[in-house]
């Protein structure tokens, strides 16, 4: 396997696992805060579906970017084979 998909897919677990920590924080602070601001759950319900959109953003850059480094080493075999016939 070519070093840069492999990296991305280590980086691609490293940010998931970042993400998965972050979650966990947020829903602790998350229940701090409501316990000490019952009527902040309007907000709280707001930053929710910020965050909700942000881990999905997150997670369709990630395939994104997997999709270009597959496609890039699809089109770079390509090349080597035309390369190659072309001698």
């Amino acid at each position: 396997m070519p070093v840069a998909p492999q990296c991305f897919r280590e980086k691609e677990s490293d940010m998931a696992n970042s993400l998965l920590e972050t979650c966990n924080n947020w829903q602790i602070q998350r229940a701090e805060i409501l316990s000490r601001n019952p009527d902040m759950a309007m907000t709280i319900d707001n930053l929710d579906t910020l965050i909700e959109r942000t881990v999905r953003s997150a997670i369709d850059i990630a395939h994104r970017v997997d999709w270009d480094f597959r496609e890039a080493e699809r089109l770079a075999k390509e090349q080597e084979k035309a390369a190659g016939k072309g001698d």
